[in-house]
């Protein structure tokens, strides 16, 4: 949690984000809900979009390779047998696709555009209880995630690790 309240911090103008506030956060953006389960009722412009990651180039018009993986199970003296599969090649360029929108925070809780108005209209707001995440800026944290993280598996060793061009 340390590592996305850093991003975040970097990212945006909030000098403060609470555990409570990134977890709500992550609900609004994959799950449309809150992390009790309760539907966020966003209009349908206010919802982020994860579209495909498409491959834009390759060297040659490949984008995939063999690669190997030998097991060694529970003896190491056992003649291994190499499990052949597939990989995106490390020349391959992807872009991905997101449509995003800017995230409330009232009171450590998403809020719609229409219930922040709503709330502003009974003079119950403070300003000091509220913030938000614009697209560009969960754009930014968005690229800063994947460029350090990778996609898929075995990113420990290499694979799926991203690179901005």
């Amino acid at each position: 949690m340390e590592y996305i309240r850093d991003l975040i911090i970097e990212v945006t103008n909030i000098n403060e984000i609470s555990d409570t506030e990134i977890q709500a956060l992550e609900y609004a953006i994959f799950t449309n809900s809150t992390p009790s389960g309760k539907t966020i009722e966003f209009s349908l412009e206010e919802k982020d979009v994860f579209y495909d990651a498409f491959v834009a180039d390759s060297k040659d018009g490949v984008m995939l390779s063999d690669d190997y993986i030998t097991p060694h199970g529970e003896n190491p003296l056992k003649d291994p047998k190499p499990i052949l599969f597939l990989k995106i090649r490390p020349d391959v360029t992807i872009n991905f696709y997101f449509k995003l929108c800017t995230t409330h925070l009232y009171k450590e809780k998403v809020c719609s555009s229409k219930q922040i108005e709503e709330i502003k209209k009974q003079n119950d707001f403070s300003s000091s209880d509220y913030k938000m995440i614009t697209a560009h800026q969960k754009r930014n944290l968005f690229e800063k995630i994947l460029l350090c993280i990778g996609i898929g598996a075995k990113t420990n060793i290499g694979y799926g690790q991203l690179k901005k061009l």
